[in-house]
């Protein structure tokens, strides 16, 4: 891009037409051109609020938004508005999403035999396993469990966590439909919060409405008003059926008290700060484009009388001035231009005239350094470890470990807390399914109690990344050798499920592997067998015939 300047005086000066023009007003239309052009570089310097107008406080309060005194909707719409705007803020909950779900969270189910009825042998239990967990594998990898069919369970387990982090919540919706065929009738749909609303639904007598969700008088939320955008109409879902006992509305939120009822999004608290470094980011940038397009000027020589040496830019458009002393009208050759087209002509300079630059010093190399903590801030506030959420790795092995420590603590919670919490509800309810349609038959599962027993499981993602694995299992061994830690513990930190589940899984695993090269060996050495004796004879056939 050029630069808004003046063209060379001494060459307009040799035009007929200035040669005997006053003085005074020359220099008042010189001093004219230099402010348009200080105007237009102020323009251009000038900075408005880098994110949307709505993330910012009113007034003279410049960043003190006060989140905390904000109506949940309007902290809602602020943090999507965030995530949106920013790339910083984005990278975060992406990040999350990624880590806590990723692919998806796999089955492992961990009945509780010691509640359930009747003697099932280890073989037998395992092979219970396998069944639910491969029919539950399949269902899971359908789009047919999503209401429109477009999600499988994977997708929608990602779904669900982003818009726990992004609105602070999310709502699904079991339906149970006459699926045919012998199908699973569950599918599920997620709501978007703000279409949790009453308009014209009814409230049972003697129950409380806040915000969408129907409140017993001990304050159990027992129902949802579910709003339809185009009627305008809202239904009322119960959360429980009356004769099923099935779950119909699943409603999992932020909370940071026990008074609260609806979730607060990740981003709300730090939305000053993602502000803050969202402008500081594009002042610097500016600076530097300013730094690109400003950046010379003319050293005189000793003992000048300071007059300027240059005119206008690239030429663009003439005026005319009137000569207050003969009162003849001249063009003036010290043309005007449009000061954003830009543009330098510097043909001829007087003697001793040096045309020098200078340095703004921008970018600025102390840029990250000042970044960086504020970022580190932002990413504290969530939970988030800085070097994660930039994909920036740089520490040495003893930090980036506790880093990861750090953040895994919370992936953990997360994952129980939220996606677990989640899947489990969706695992109960497909398994209801499978017994009701003869698919799967477990004992006693009717009875509450029981059913929990059968629908205990557990959620594995993916493990602690390891910088060095060997190490950390060296670590392992040692602490369970000094009773510091159990063999289950180490297994649930590794993301590998239950010990004494997976002692007897490898006990039949190896059994059948045991098994399997046991008849190896024995076709290996039949094989062996046949073919010395078949060199055997060949070779006394030989000698026979000679």
């Amino acid at each position: 891009m050029k630069i808004p300047f003046y063209s060379n005086y001494i060459q307009a000066r040799k035009d007929a037409n200035i040669v005997n023009r006053n003085r005074i007003e020359l220099e008042k239309e010189l001093i004219s051109a230099r402010k348009d052009a200080a105007k237009s570089i102020m323009a251009m310097t000038t900075v408005n609020r880098s994110l949307s107008d709505e993330l910012y406080g009113n007034g003279s309060s410049g960043y003190k938004i006060g989140a905390w005194n904000l109506p949940i909707e309007r902290m809602r719409k602020m943090a999507r508005i965030a995530y949106w705007d920013s790339s910083f803020a984005r990278s975060i909950i992406d990040r999350w999403v990624q880590i806590v779900v990723g692919k998806g969270l796999s089955l492992e189910s961990q009945p509780a035999w010691g509640m359930i009825p009747g003697n099932y042998s280890q073989e037998a239990r395992q092979k219970i396993i396998d069944i639910i967990e491969t029919r539950f594998n399949i269902w899971g990898k359908s789009k047919n469990i999503h209401h429109l069919k477009e999600f499988n369970l994977n997708k929608l387990s990602n779904l669900a966590f982003f818009y726990y982090l992004y609105d602070g919540e999310f709502f699904a919706i079991f339906r149970y439909t006459g699926a045919g065929r012998g199908k699973n009738p569950l599918t599920i749909e997620l709501v978007a919060p703000e279409l949790i609303k009453r308009t014209h639904s009814e409230v049972l007598k003697g129950n409380d409405e806040e915000n969408g969700i129907e409140y017993d008088k001990n304050g159990v939320a027992v129902a949802y008003h579910v709003l339809n955008e185009k009627t305008g109409d809202s239904v009322r879902i119960p959360k429980y059926g009356s004769r099923s006992g099935r779950q119909f509305v699943y409603h999992n939120y932020n909370k940071k008290n026990e008074r609260q009822r609806r979730g607060v999004p990740l981003l709300a608290g730090e939305i000053s700060e993602i502000t803050q470094l969202a402008d500081y980011q594009n002042l610097e940038i500016q600076a530097a484009k300013i730094n690109a397009l400003f950046a010379i000027w003319i050293e005189p020589p000793e003992k000048s009388d300071g007059r300027a040496t240059i005119g206008t830019g690239a030429r663009k458009k003439s005026s005319q001035i009137v000569d207050t002393e003969t009162g003849d009208i001249y063009d003036s050759k010290i043309e005007r231009m449009a000061m954003n087209e830009g543009g330098l002509i510097i043909d001829e300079l007087p003697a001793g005239h040096k045309v020098n630059s200078f340095d703004t010093k921008r970018p600025n190399v102390n840029f990250e350094t000042f970044t960086n903590p504020v970022k580190r801030n932002i990413a504290a506030g969530s939970g988030m470890a800085l070097s994660v959420a930039d994909y920036n790795f740089n520490n040495q092995y003893s930090a980036s470990m506790g880093e990861l420590i750090i953040l895994y603590h919370k992936v953990f919670e997360y994952r129980e807390n939220v996606a677990a919490d989640f899947l489990n509800v969706i695992f109960r309810m497909w398994l209801w399914g499978e017994v009701d349609n003869g698919k799967i038959n477990l004992s006693g599962f009717n009875d509450e109690e029981i059913q929990d027993a059968w629908c205990n499981a557990s959620w594995k993602g993916s493990s602690r990344p390891d910088i060095d694995p060997l190490k950390s299992m060296n670590a392992n061994r040692l602490e369970m050798k000094e009773a510091i830690k159990t063999h289950q513990q180490v297994t649930s930190e590794r993301g590998g499920g239950n010990y004494s589940d997976n002692v007897a899984r490898l006990k039949i695993e190896n059994d059948a592997l045991a098994d399997a090269n046991k008849k190896l060996n024995e076709v290996e050495k039949t094989t062996f067998s046949n073919s010395k004796s078949e060199t055997v004879s060949e070779s006394t056939s030989h000698v026979e015939e000679s």
